[in-house]
């Protein structure tokens, strides 16, 4: 299927430059090098691409503006669940960072540490049993 596409429009871009297309006249001809009046006739013509918007950033905090949320909870089918998900995904913007990790671990300490007080028994939550002298 893509094969056959490439060739209808390897064949169709032929005939186009050639000038000899089934459109006629109604096609403009293929010119090699367009003039500079053209150019930026073309430069001003170019549609301007759309621009997705939705988070901001308030004191370096990200946010969902209110337009966004009006926009998707207004949804008539699926508003309910995608209010749902847009308060999940506030409550992660607005959650703290997480704690930097410590000291003992990124300095190459045994990150078991406290493991290694704690007698046998007990690290494997059975009940410790208590010798009198």
């Amino acid at each position: 299927m893509l094969c056959a596409e490439k060739r209808v429009v390897a064949e169709l871009m032929t005939e186009w430059k050639n000038g000899v297309h089934t459109m006629g006249s109604k096609v403009p001809a293929f010119k090699v090098q367009l003039s500079e009046d053209e150019k930026a006739a073309l430069q001003a013509e170019r549609p301007q691409l759309p621009s997705l918007k939705l988070m901001e950033l308030n004191n370096n905090q990200p946010s969902i503006p209110m337009k966004v949320k009006e926009r998707w909870a207004s949804d008539p089918i699926r508003g309910a669940h995608w209010t749902e998900m847009l308060k999940k995904i506030e409550g992660r913007l607005s959650a703290p960072p997480p704690p930097a990790p410590s000291d003992a671990v990124t300095s190459g300490a045994n990150p078991v540490g406290d493991k290694e007080e704690k007698s046998q028994p007990e690290a494997e939550g059975q009940p410790q049993e208590h010798q009198t002298s």
